[in-house]
């Protein structure tokens, strides 16, 4: 992965200028055009550098596969799929200063070709058998474009797999999600991260890791604090 030649010194800057609770959009296009960033630099730094009161809080939660065997697992259904999918397609994903998995190509909501999503659902349903999970639920967006498509192939996956499959469409996928009291929550949303009790288990990095055993660029390698 290449960056520009300020990139480092803009994630920096960007770090320090959320420490001293300066706004955060007004800081993201502050640095931004200062540094001449692109568009996927840009989002790295909105979607992956967060405080260290934020990197604590979420980190914290964040827990191995080995404590999601035999669990239930609720999974933020278009957060995790689409991912997977972002990968797959070619497009950065990287760690973000949370410890979280997130892209960076900016298309959540928008049309996926539907063999990269049914790709998608297929390695997450491989990798989850593999974990004993007892039931997985996700929860589907009914309001982002092809929710019935993928609700379609979650319903119809391409080979029988171990795990209860329950789908749950809404158009309050992040309250539901909050209000989960049970199991462990499969996501990379901030939001939820922070306002559930559960633990939480990055299902989409994990995929990826069993399936191809990739090297993530981990931005918190910029980071000096």
């Amino acid at each position: 992965m290449e960056f520009s030649d300020d990139f480092a010194i803009a994630v920096q800057d960007y770090y320090d200028l959320l420490e001293k609770k300066y706004p955060q959009k007004s800081i993201h296009k502050l640095v931004g055009d200062r540094y001449k960033l692109s568009g996927t630099e840009r989002s790295m730094l909105y979607r992956g550098v967060s405080t260290k009161e934020e990197n604590k809080l979420r980190s914290e939660k964040l827990i191995p596969e080995e404590l999601v065997k035999d669990q239930d697992l609720y999974v933020d259904g278009f957060n995790q799929i689409l991912t997977i999918a972002s990968y797959l397609n070619g497009n950065v994903v990287f760690i973000s200063s949370d410890g979280f998995l997130r892209d960076a190509s900016e298309i959540h909501g928008k049309i996926f070709r539907s063999e990269l999503l049914s790709r998608s659902i297929e390695l997450i349903l491989i990798y989850c058998d593999s974990l004993n999970i007892d039931q997985l639920v996700f929860y589907i967006d009914q309001q982002v474009n092809n929710h019935e498509k993928l609700k379609n192939n979650l319903s119809s996956p391409s080979s029988g797999h171990n795990s209860d499959i329950e789908i749950i469409l809404s158009d309050k996928v992040d309250k539901r999600l909050k209000e989960v009291s049970t199991g462990i929550i499969a996501t990379s949303d901030s939001q939820i991260i922070e306002k559930t009790d559960l633990k939480i288990f990055d299902l989409a990095c994990q995929t990826l890791k069993f399936h191809f055993h990739p090297k993530f660029f981990d931005i918190n390698s910029l980071l000096l604090s």
